[in-house]
């Protein structure tokens, strides 16, 4: 099992088929993930430069894809620290840790794809900043 403290937020490459006559194609298959896919969720005709996020995770680790357009990703650790990453590319993920606390901001064209590990808990997110610098900074 994956100690949560020891993942740490970062671009999963699924690659790409390409042929001129069918496209282009990319696989995510559990075994190229860190964790067993129990919740998928998407997000789509967002109004252009909406924000949102604003809140982490107690247990849920997250891959965030951005199927269409660019979704720039800001986290930030329980210490401060601060990460951008732009998502421009479906043939990449973000892996985003419980430990992060998110921000996404999306233009006009985004298309949003979500993996997560664990089903909807309202217990699970900590919407409140100082929360969530109190649970993660012990």
């Amino acid at each position: 099992m994956i100690k949560i403290k020891e993942i740490i937020p970062t671009i999963i490459d699924f690659g790409m088929i390409r042929t001129e006559d069918k496209g282009a194609l990319s696989i995510l298959e559990n075994k190229n993930i860190p964790f067993d896919v129990e919740r998928v969720f998407w997000g789509y005709d967002l109004p252009n430069l909406t924000t949102r996020g604003f809140h982490a995770h107690r247990k849920t680790i997250q891959i965030l894809i951005a199927l269409k357009g660019v979704i720039v990703v800001n986290l930030e650790d329980a210490f401060g620290n601060v990460f951008e990453f732009k998502l421009d590319n479906p043939k990449e993920g973000l892996l985003i840790p419980p430990s992060f606390w998110h921000t996404m901001f999306y233009d006009e064209n985004a298309i949003q794809l979500v993996l997560a590990s664990h089903e909807y808990a309202e217990t699970d997110y900590l919407r409140e900043h100082k929360d969530f610098i109190n649970y993660w900074k012990k």
